[in-house]
């Protein structure tokens, strides 16, 4: 940055006089940037009127595409944009994005800018990158009044953007009550749908703007409340699902259909279970909202809820007859669901209600096995305390045990051990809780599966090959090493490689199948 671009950032307009009549560079560029683009952000109006004088170019750009002009729109100072204007800027410039000198101004809020800028005849249905015209910006900034003189200048109202989206959708998106009470008046069409089959009426409802929506809807204009957008969802299910109380009532009062689905399935109850807010549930369920209906996975409300921990919202479901045992396609319940995130308010709520504290998934596994792989330890001294079968196995003949030691969940593994668990159960694989500790360098397991005698159990491969797994390290335990021990005979295998000490503690107990 040069001495006469620090000079006009920061507004010393005897100096910037003074380096000007020693010959200093006013075309001069940092990063793109000219001394006249940093006096038109910050600095003072006589020191932009020198550099002008002095041949500074108005219409250079700096590296994003952005000439000075630009730079005093966006940063609010209509006496600097009058100033460039009559120094020959070009009001329709665009910069890199597809911006101009109106479109800042309109998202920026300065009508006077907005005003002149028309008056000086800019293009106001010019679109940038995103497709986006001044009148959409100043409609997504809120500035109402802005809108007024972009219309009056000759703004489309309904022009769309890249995404289908049009003026008052954008206001609609951000909630701008002013701006969208504008565009009504001035007859904006509330019909229109965006490329994704959106409305300004689901865009509202999504938001959370209760005002717009119940302003959509005791119009005249007849507004479908149960339009479905491509995906299905109506504004009913997006409200529900981003917990919009107010919205969701305004929508029901208007007859907003409580048992559509979208393309999965998923009802407005399902959401607001997801979503966790009790009032919105117990709404929905006063209006007879289905409460064990399920999606194309034969998810229900229930199975969302304990999912996501909502434990009040649990409970209300359960009140209105929701079955707590009902699997999805996956084979997995609500217990499952709660089980596998740790949410123990919600399991024991389950469990309360009777579910089934050893009920299998499709691929053999119980809640507690899901709590264990997770390393959920409130969750595991719950469902054991409820009588869990600590040696139920899945589908791979894995049992909870073994899903704690393959991921190194210590605590847990310890509280089973005390528990009774089978140290020395075989899965479908041909390994022991023992096995996977050291297959998976859990030192710390491996030591306290040792402790307790547990069995390290090998078989021969179609080469009659054995082989063990096993740590060796220093006594400093500053280095370790991960070894595979191979031979052909068992017998001899045993009498070289056992006892294998691991960190010199316990030796391993080694079988051959």
């Amino acid at each position: 940055m040069t001495s006469l671009m620090l000079a006009s950032k920061f507004l010393n307009h005897e100096i910037v006089k003074f380096l000007i009549q020693n010959g200093a560079n006013v075309n001069a560029t940092n990063n793109g940037m000219t001394s006249l683009m940093y006096t038109a952000q910050t600095g003072k109006n006589k020191t932009l009127l020198l550099l002008m004088e002095n041949q500074a170019e108005v219409n250079v750009k700096d590296t994003q595409g952005k000439t000075a002009l630009m730079h005093a729109a966006e940063t609010r100072h209509i006496l600097r944009v009058k100033q460039l204007v009559q120094h020959g800027a070009q009001v329709d410039s665009v910069d890199l994005a597809g911006k101009s000198a109106l479109m800042y101004a309109s998202q920026s809020g300065i009508r006077q800018a907005v005003k002149y800028l028309v008056q000086q005849h800019a293009d106001v249905n010019a679109k940038d990158e995103n497709g986006k015209t001044a009148l959409m910006q100043a409609c997504a900034s809120g500035y109402g009044s802005r809108i007024k003189l972009l219309i009056n200048g000759g703004a489309r109202i309904n022009e769309k953007d890249i995404n289908g989206r049009n003026a008052l959708m954008h206001a609609c998106i951000k909630g701008h009550y002013a701006s969208f009470k504008i565009l009504i008046d001035l007859r904006a069409s509330v019909h229109e749908s965006d490329n994704d089959e959106n409305t300004a009426l689901i865009h509202a409802s999504e938001h959370g703007h209760h005002r717009i929506v119940e302003n959509i809807l005791k119009s005249k204009s007849k507004v479908d409340v149960n339009k479905q957008n491509l995906e299905g969802r109506t504004a009913l299910m997006l409200a529900s699902k981003y917990g919009h109380i107010k919205v969701v009532n305004i929508l029901l009062k208007y007859n907003a259909d409580i048992h559509l689905e979208d393309n999965k399935g998923c009802t407005a109850l399902m959401f607001a279970a997801e979503n966790g807010k009790k009032e919105n549930v117990l709404k929905l369920l006063q209006k007879n909202a289905d409460v064990n209906k399920q999606n194309v996975n034969s998810k229900d409300a229930l199975m969302y809820a304990s999912e996501k921990g909502n434990h009040c919202v649990v409970e209300v479901l359960i009140k209105y007859k929701a079955l707590v045992d009902r699997k999805d396609v996956y084979g997995l319940s609500p217990l499952h669901y709660a089980s596998k995130e740790g949410h123990h308010k919600v399991v024991k709520l389950l469990l309360k209600h009777t579910a089934l504290k050893d009920l299998n998934s499709d691929s053999g596994e119980t809640a507690l096995m899901y709590a264990c792989r997770k390393g959920h330890v409130n969750t595991v001294k719950l469902l054991t305390a409820k009588g869990a079968d600590i040696n139920s196995v899945d589908g791979k003949g894995r049992t909870a045990l073994m899903y704690a030691v393959i991921n190194d969940h210590r605590c847990i593994v310890e509280k089973l051990i005390n528990d009774g668990a089978d140290v020395n159960k075989v899965s479908l694989e041909k390994k022991t809780a023992r096995s996977y500790a050291i297959e998976n360098k859990h030192i710390a397991i491996e030591t306290l599966l040792a402790r307790v005698n547990a069995t390290v159990f090998f078989t021969r491969d179609e080469t009659d090959t054995c082989t063990l797994s096993t740590f060796t390290a220093s006594k400093s335990k500053q280095t370790e090493s991960y070894n595979e021990i191979k031979c052909h005979n068992p017998l001899e295998f045993s009498q070289r490689y056992s006892p294998v000490n691991v960190f010199f503690q316990k030796a391993a107990v080694v079988q051959f199948q």
